[in-house]
């Protein structure tokens, strides 16, 4: 069994959850910037309001992060991103505030493809309709009540979005280099079910998008990685493994799993491939 699957590591806590880090990164980065104002001089309660709304863009993050995977929380994290420049728009003014509508497509980096085009054009259109709105003399002035405390803010938040960026892109490689090759013609995302191509070793090729979805957007990297160390299926998935590589056909058993994040019982069906590797399918 050795020969065939070798134990691997489930990813970093990065691959688990790229939108953790941002996030943490962007409310940190807020609170040492708030921290540093001078209370003496300013409304404290402005302050934590303030503070409050900036940094629940990154307390969303950091909640969803687990499920960030699903469709659902992807759009609504764009849109508290944009929600968040909107708002800086029309308090501090639309420049340089509206440099935080490029939050939006650099955490969509985080997700597929197509989600960067998304939130381009969501960030796109809401500061559109801002600066259209601005100069046409339909928005009002913004409230002016302390010019350095207004300038400290929004040197806070070009700070704030620059170290969000920074730790965005980072994320965003680190789960690339962790995503296997998903280019490969066979794979059809309308198959109802999970399925994975695994090479003679075990080592994972191809994944479609149920697939990832049924391990929260990380792979497992082997076979082995289905199920982890301890799981009551575990060994009646390595007698199934030994049974497809005897009799050369496919076998399959139905396991408990739970790396979605909810517990789920799957038919798992692997089928030994002509060119030595390994097709399984995983259906709920």
């Amino acid at each position: 069994m050795t020969a065939i699957v070798h134990q691997a590591d489930r990813g970093s806590f990065i691959d688990r959850m790229p939108v953790f880090l941002p996030s943490l990164v962007w409310v940190l980065a807020l609170a040492a910037a708030f921290g540093a104002l001078p209370l003496r001089e300013s409304d404290i309660f402005v302050l934590l309001t303030i503070f409050a709304v900036a940094s629940l863009p990154g307390v969303l993050g950091l909640l969803l992060a687990r499920i960030a995977c699903q469709e659902w929380v992807q759009i609504v994290l764009m849109l508290s991103w944009a929600a968040l420049a909107l708002v800086a728009s029309l308090t501090l003014g639309f420049m340089p505030m509206a440099v935080l509508f490029i939050a939006v497509p650099a955490l969509a980096c985080l997700f597929e493809r197509e989600k960067v085009l998304e939130g381009t054009l969501i960030a796109a259109m809401i500061a559109g309709v801002v600066w259209f709105a601005g100069r046409q003399g339909y928005l009002p002035e913004p409230p002016s009540s302390n010019a350095t405390l207004e300038n400290f803010i929004r040197l806070s938040a070009l700070a704030g979005l620059l170290a969000f960026g920074l730790a965005t892109l980072f994320s965003a490689a680190s789960r690339r280099r962790s995503v296997p090759d998903s280019s490969r013609t066979f794979w059809r995302d309308g198959i109802e079910g999970g399925l994975f191509e695994y090479d003679a070793d075990g080592e994972l090729v191809g994944i479609n998008k149920q697939g990832l979805a049924q391990f929260a957007g990380v792979a497992p990297k082997t076979l082995f990685d289905f199920l982890p160390d301890g799981h009551a299926d575990k060994s009646a998935l390595h007698v199934t493994l030994d049974s497809v590589k005897q009799k050369n056909s496919a076998h399959g058993l139905r396991v408990s799993h739970s790396g979605s994040g909810q517990a789920a019982n799957y038919d798992l069906r692997v089928t030994p491939l002509a060119a030595k590797g390994w097709l399984v399918h995983t259906h709920d």
